[in-house]
């Protein structure tokens, strides 16, 4: 996620035995998600007297809006083009021993497996916490 994912090149290549995980998840469906989140977030104003939340956009409106996707966050296509391309250069630049390319669907075994863990005794969180996100940040921003 941002901001880390940005920075993937920097971070595996300070970390070379790292393994990495790239999740992916139906370009569209992703679109829908982060429009009405982050991008959301990123639209509205900040609160003046809050200081963190003030810096969090700027530094998403940044890096997100700006160095990723060219700040055209309300062009669909471009955005879920961006989205793909990311997809496939992580993909060629890693090998495939070191990254697991992971939709969270397949739960726990693929990702236990490429980590060299056990498989917990529990079952996989499924959670979609968009709306827990949106409640929790509605006194920082004016997201109306």
């Amino acid at each position: 996620d941002w901001p880390a994912s940005y920075f993937w090149r920097e971070l595996a290549a300070f970390y070379p035995q790292a393994k990495v995980i790239l999740t992916v998840r139906d370009a569209a469906r992703w679109f829908n998600s982060i429009d009405n989140t982050l991008f959301r977030f990123m639209r509205s104003p900040v609160t003046p007297d809050d200081e963190a939340a003030r810096r969090q956009i700027v530094m998403a409106r940044d890096i997100v809006q700006k160095r990723t996707f060219d700040d055209r966050i309300d062009d669909r296509d471009h955005v879920i083009d961006t989205f793909e391309r990311h997809t496939r250069a992580v993909q060629a630049a890693l090998p495939a021993e070191r990254l697991l390319t992971y939709d969270v669907a397949q739960g726990w075994e693929p990702l236990c497996a490429f980590l060299g863990v056990p498989v917990p005794d529990q079952p996989f969180p499924r959670i979609n916490a968009q709306q827990e996100l949106l409640d929790s940040h509605a006194g920082r921003y004016n997201l109306s």
